[in-house]
């Protein structure tokens, strides 16, 4: 009887599900905070993304990298 619980149990795993939906959701996470950076960060005016270093062409990739 253990054994075929054992089985069962292994047979209904389903912590690859578990891994695959946190994994869905700390990519939606980590998008928003993106896009969050993206347009705060294009409201600034050109002289003050200069006084933090970046232009308005490294907007993007300025984000990206912050949550990677």
């Amino acid at each position: 009887m253990t054994q075929l619980v054992s089985t069962v149990t292994t047979l209904f795993d389903f912590t690859w599900i578990k891994t695959r939906v946190k994994n869905y959701f700390d990519y939606l996470d980590r998008n928003r905070e993106i896009n969050t950076t993206i347009k705060e960060l294009s409201q600034l005016s050109d002289s003050e993304l200069a006084d933090i270093g970046i232009s308005r062409g490294m907007i993007r990739s300025v984000a990206m990298e912050a949550y990677k």
